[in-house]
């Protein structure tokens, strides 16, 4: 598990008055994505690599089995300037969209260019 406060954001997936899917990158390249939870109890980070971030891009997968296949056992929920650690199966069912595809989500609040170039 890796500290968030070095992970450097690389940009919003998904984002409605704040970040609600987004992409983050630790100095060793390992790419984590962070989800807002639907309790507004903060969001989660979670690894990830391309090729699951490219099917949920490509509407092959949900939110939530792109949080699913994350090789971590463990994952940070950072609220405020608190972070906590979880069993990611704890907090699999309060991802914000996570049943939702990327073509699901709203137009206006997605980022397809930025989908289109990763």
């Amino acid at each position: 598990m890796v500290e968030i406060n070095q992970l450097k954001k690389v940009f919003s997936i998904f984002n409605s008055v704040g970040t609600i899917l987004g992409v983050y990158e630790h100095k060793t390249g390992t790419l984590f994505l962070s989800s807002y939870l639907k309790d507004g109890s903060g969001d989660v980070y979670y690894s990830t690599d391309k090729e699951t971030v490219d099917k949920f891009f490509n509407s092959e997968m949900t939110l939530k089995q792109v949080y699913i296949e994350s090789d971590d056992f463990l994952v940070s929920r950072k609220f405020r300037n608190e972070t906590v650690t979880f069993i990611k199966e704890d907090l699999a069912d309060l991802i914000h969209c996570g049943d939702c595809l990327f073509s699901e989500l709203s137009s206006d609040t997605r980022n397809d260019n930025l989908a289109s170039e990763f």
